[in-house]
């Protein structure tokens, strides 16, 4: 029994080897120049976007970085290196607009980072129809309108690298953030598909899946058990500038323990109800204190 265990395992780890070493073959790294990559953050003023900002700044040093936030600055960066403009990404009008002052005035983007993102708070009956719409535009549409906007000239270069921030939410869903969790599925479809409508480029796309991160975004959210531990912004950060930074398409979970999100769906749906209602994972949005909204 034991020898059957072990050659059983061995088995797993030699498939596993071999689809990850077939996985380099049809997606070779592209070598990473950070003294000459133009990086968009869009909700970079706040959260996750400000820790990659400065992660950018204090680590990796790029030629320039653009924040895309209609949340006002609160930290001073050396107006050299980082541009800041009031922009609003579910507005596909104004992304192309300021999309065409970057060109001009600071060069054309080689990275984009889309975290913009905004929350309703709470169970989906209860929403305004606008608040919904809101979310969706924002967390969806403005990650399309981004790319939409930036991709051409990356596929015109031929070099180039999309990352766009998802959630564990964007895998499984629970209760109170229904509007939220329809957003992140999207983009993590849309992340899906552009690696596969990029995959003979040298543009790579890479989609991002955090648990439970420490910010204002998801204020007062408590679980039963602390299944996974929270994630501070700047833990998210350096996640995001490593994949960046790997030259690769990739598509990660954070921390790597809530893979066991992907395993879920294995399961029938009452046996998944079961288990979110142990961990108390329905009540989390209880204690829930909702931010402006601003991103």
């Amino acid at each position: 029994m034991i020898l059957e265990t072990s050659t059983f395992l061995a088995t797993i780890l030699v498939l596993i080897t071999s689809v990850l070493f077939l996985f380099k073959l049809a997606n070779p790294a592209v070598f990473v120049d950070w003294s000459e990559e133009i990086v968009v953050v869009t909700g970079g003023s706040q959260g996750v976007g400000l820790a990659i900002v400065k992660r950018l700044l204090t680590k990796y040093k790029p030629k320039h970085v653009i924040i895309l936030s209609i949340a006002p600055l609160t930290e001073n960066f050396d107006s050299e290196k980082v541009t800041y403009f009031p922009c609003d990404v579910s507005d596909y009008i104004a992304v192309k607009k300021i999309g065409d002052r970057i060109n001009e005035k600071i060069g054309v983007p080689t990275m984009l980072i889309n975290n913009a993102g905004i929350l309703g708070g709470k169970k989906f009956l209860d929403l305004e129809p606008s608040v919904i719409e809101r979310v969706i535009n924002v967390n969806l549409l403005g990650t399309m309108w981004t790319t939409k906007v930036f991709l051409p000239q990356m596929i015109e270069s031929n070099h180039g690298h999309i990352l766009n921030v998802s959630s564990l939410l964007g895998i499984g869903g629970i209760a109170g953030v229904a509007e939220y969790c329809a957003s992140k599925f999207g983009v993590s479809g849309f992340t899906e598909s552009m690696i596969q409508e990029t995959k003979h480029t040298n543009v790579k796309f890479s989609g991002i899946y955090p648990g439970l991160i420490s910010t204002d975004l998801f204020r007062g959210v408590k679980y039963r058990f602390d299944l996974f531990p929270t994630l501070s912004p700047e833990e998210v950060a350096e996640e995001i500038l490593n994949i960046l930074t790997n030259g690769r398409s990739a598509e990660v979970v954070i921390p790597w323990t809530a893979n066991i999100g992907r395993a879920m769906k294995l399961v029938p749906v009452g046996v998944q109800n079961i288990i979110k209602d142990a961990a108390g994972a329905n009540n989390s949005m209880n204690t829930y204190i909702p931010p402006d909204n601003k991103s």
